[in-house]
């Protein structure tokens, strides 16, 4: 079955501290993300940790940009590398990094086979294991999809969970009453 499947994967870990987010990081306009695998990854990676008794990953939505660029990058190269940039496009704190990349092309697979042949090759990889196993407790997923062939970054890190901006509550004065229109020869009684 995995003979119709090529598979490329790498991993490296990263253990940096660094931090701005260059222009340059931004995925082109025309590329579209695709969130159900991006979930189907972050989905096995907690259930892989669960049943090693660890902690479920927390999504960052800054890790997800950045994975979501880099994976456009690397559809765009038509390769597999490592983001040499992670470190300073993630601008907040961390004490611990790590990324897989990988990428399968299969034609007439579904996005979800992919997800589950991509978790699976890297579950058998011990580096990529290590990080979907790691001391991490956020996970930013991106997910290009180009025509049969899904690239795909992992970003990982440990850190502090950033909280979620706050929610406004919007507080509309009462619309105050219309008047009731008076006619010519009539008179409004109080």
């Amino acid at each position: 079955m995995l003979r119709s499947l090529r598979l490329l994967i790498a991993v490296g870990l990263l253990l940096t501290t660094g931090l701005v987010v260059p222009a340059s990081a931004q995925a082109p306009a025309a590329t579209t993300f695709h969130s159900g695998a991006e979930d189907g990854f972050v989905a096995a990676i907690n259930s892989a940790r669960a049943a090693q008794g660890l902690a479920p990953l927390v999504v960052n939505a800054e890790l997800r940009g950045v994975a979501q660029g880099w994976s456009a990058q690397l559809r765009d190269a038509g390769r597999l590398s490592h983001n040499p940039h992670y470190a300073d496009q993630y601008t907040g704190q961390r004490s611990r990094m790590g990324e897989n990349v990988g990428t399968a092309t299969a034609p007439g697979w579904s996005a979800d086979t992919l997800v589950a042949r991509l978790h699976e090759a890297f579950m058998a990889s011990s580096g990529h294991r290590a990080n979907i196993l790691g001391d991490y407790n956020q996970v930013g997923v991106g997910v290009v999809i180009d025509g049969s062939t899904m690239w795909v970054t992992v970003n990982f890190l440990q850190g502090p969970v950033p909280t979620p901006p706050p929610v406004v509550e919007r507080h509309d004065e009462p619309t105050p009453p219309r008047p009731t229109p008076v006619l010519p020869g009539h008179f409004r009684r109080p």
